[in-house]
């Protein structure tokens, strides 16, 4: 058998909403391409469609496994008599989960065809959903069981790869994020609503993309223009994207910075490149602080944000966390964890050092093209698939 190719693979995306384009969907979407990229037969089985996984043979379930808890279980019953339907005639060679917890459903699907099982898991989970101690005793129980039946587990970053090995005996492999460096480049037209925005193209551009949520820091951002806008008067920073910070973010502006910190809001995931590849200098100041299970665990996240900014071929400034630095490297600008006055620091610098921001951009772009493409992520994971099929002694189907 080839590493690659000529393999049936069942992929679950069993919770993951495909018509949303985020990080996850992203994901998803781009493996399973990959997969058919090197002559491989897929079987997506999912919730609901994406216009753009149309290369794929798609089954759609009635029902996202995750919701099972909210009184669905007949209709999660329903969506596993589909996938047990289509396996019958589909044959696959390995099962490849990206796993949610709680889900009892694709573990019964593995013991019942006796397909090998891998999993991709990106959280520690239960201790991110229960706080009461008896539901996360059992949720610890289930996942074990599930940890260990499966045949590998992928994982994206070194620090979760640590920490899931203490759970289990089953091997863990680390295969981080990439990015379509064909459609993350450095030079694209602008986006339209920069027409709107009066001597954009003489601006230094400092750009934010992500939702609003607490862990990306957005809310740390006006407080950081505010110091960098005193100081020249030639920057604008733009924020694209919406959340739940959105409405907070706002009131934080002052009125008369209202034009120097432009909100985009949402936009649609096609249109990113072409704010990434038309800005100066690109932040991502992340806040792991109020998120509870990071005091236990450490940051574990691999944002795939952080590929799409290093293959725009645009400078970075983030803060220090191991996972970051392993993405970014230390040629970019790495404020100390928490420290406002470091990352203006860090900012304020790269702003009055063109010469800088093109060096580390230029080295950027090389590193994605070479090390972050999800070409190289495919084959990364077929790699392992291969060494788990070859670890497997039994027929997996009796015809």
């Amino acid at each position: 058998m080839n590493k690659y190719n000529n393999l049936n693979i069942a992929y679950l995306g069993l919770s993951e909403k495909l018509s949303s384009r985020h990080a996850g969907a992203i994901h998803v979407g781009e493996i399973v391409k990959g997969f058919k990229k090197f002559k491989n037969k897929v079987h997506l089985y999912c919730e609901e469609n994406n216009k753009h996984y149309n290369y794929v043979h798609y089954v759609k379930l009635p029902i996202g496994f995750k919701e099972i808890l909210l009184l669905n279980i007949i209709k999660a019953f329903k969506s596993l008599k589909e996938i047990l339907r289509d396996f019958e005639h589909y044959k696959p060679d390995i099962i490849y989960e990206r796993w949610h917890h709680p889900d009892i459903f694709s573990y019964i699907i593995a013991r019942k065809t006796k397909v090998p099982r891998m999993l991709e898991v990106n959280s520690p989970i239960t201790e991110e959903i229960h706080s009461y101690p008896i539901l996360s005793i059992i949720s610890k129980l289930f996942r074990k069981i599930q940890f260990d039946q499966s045949s590998a587990i992928i994982t994206q970053t070194k620090t979760l790869a640590k920490l899931l090995r203490t759970m289990t005996n089953t091997p863990v492999y680390i295969v981080p994020n990439g990015v379509s460096t064909d459609m993350f480049t450095d030079k694209l037209e602008f986006p339209l609503i920069y027409n709107n925005i009066p001597n954009i193209d003489k601006k230094i551009k400092v750009t934010f993309v992500g939702s609003f949520k607490q862990w990306h820091g957005v809310e740390q951002i006006p407080l950081i223009a505010k110091k960098i806008i005193e100081k020249h008067n030639n920057v604008i920073f733009i924020l694209v994207g919406s959340g739940e910070l959105l409405s907070n973010v706002l009131n934080i502006i002052p009125n008369h910075l209202k034009k120097d910190i432009i909100l985009t809001g949402a936009q649609p995931y096609e249109e990113i490149p072409k704010y990434l590849a038309n800005s100066d200098i690109l932040i991502a100041p992340f806040n792991a602080a109020n998120y509870k299970a990071f005091k236990k665990y450490h940051f574990w996240w691999c944002p795939i944000k952080l590929y799409e900014y290093m293959s725009s071929g645009k400078p970075i400034v983030s803060y220090d966390y191991l996972e970051v630095k392993e993405i970014i490297g230390n040629h970019n600008l790495l404020a100390k964890i928490g420290n406002k006055n470091d990352f203006i620091d860090k900012l304020d610098s790269l702003i009055n050092n063109k010469s800088l921001r093109i060096k580390i951009g230029k080295q950027n772009r090389l590193i994605a093209i070479k090390e972050y493409t999800w070409s190289k992520r495919v084959k990364q994971t077929l790699k392992v698939i291969h060494s788990v099929l070859n670890k497997e002694k039994h027929l997996i189907y009796n015809d």
